[in-house]
């Protein structure tokens, strides 16, 4: 996804540019991509902890024939959404990851940021504008 936003490509174009970026760094990706995701499950089981109790607790007191009281059913709701809401924040860490992941390897490969540079060169920027020099 990152190579189709930054680099304006197509899905297949994308695709094909994503394994030349990965040619030779594949262990170096998956390992990344299996560490963020061992953290993003971590945390966002924490969220799903309280769910889990809840959930739990309304099993149990069906089990001894009891009706589940509303109380129980409104935590288990609430703990719900909880884990829902924080896994999809807790999710962004994994594509951060990726995404930092991608200008490495682009820099690798290509050298964009030096290139950029390279061409600024005798150009003024407007930084060096709004500097008073004296």
């Amino acid at each position: 996804m990152s190579v189709c936003l930054y680099e304006q490509k197509g899905f297949f174009a994308g695709l094909k540019r994503s394994f030349s970026l990965i040619s030779g760094k594949w262990w170096r990706t998956f390992g990344l991509i299996f560490v963020f995701s061992l953290i993003y499950s971590g945390i966002s089981f924490v969220f799903a902890i309280p769910m889990y109790v809840a959930i739990f607790i309304g099993a149990f007191s069906q089990i001894n024939g009891n009706e589940v009281s509303s109380i129980i059913k409104i935590a288990t709701a609430v703990s719900s959404a909880l884990f829902m809401v924080g896994s999809y924040f807790v999710s962004s860490i994994l594509l951060i990851g990726i995404n930092f992941h991608y200008f490495s390897l682009a820099e690798e490969k290509d050298a964009t940021g030096l290139l950029e540079r390279i061409d600024s060169f005798g150009s003024i920027s407007s930084e060096s504008k709004n500097v008073e020099e004296y």
